[in-house]
């Protein structure tokens, strides 16, 4: 079930931010949602591979999609990923 406690989503925060939250939220919860959309999804994808080597994190899921929303009145579509995460 997705809730606020297990949902991290990645942006601007420097790596080690985002390391620390998830490896909290995978201890409280059991598993986490790490989302991202656009030209930040390398570096999800790179913080999921560290935790999976370096902290022995299992990536149960990954799902990719298209986000599509207004900007400027004008329809816009961005890649976006969600990386399920547990210990």
């Amino acid at each position: 079930m997705e809730n606020k406690e297990n949902v991290v989503f990645f942006g601007k925060k420097s790596y080690g931010v985002y390391v620390k939250a998830l490896m909290v939220a995978i201890e409280k919860n059991g598993f986490v949602l790490f989302k991202t959309r656009g030209k930040n999804i390398p570096g999800a994808i790179n913080i999921s591979d560290f935790l999976k080597r370096e902290k022995g994190v299992k990536i149960d899921s990954v799902t990719i999609g298209t986000d599509t929303y207004e900007f400027e009145g004008k329809e816009k579509r961005s890649p976006e990923i969600e990386i399920k995460l547990s210990k």
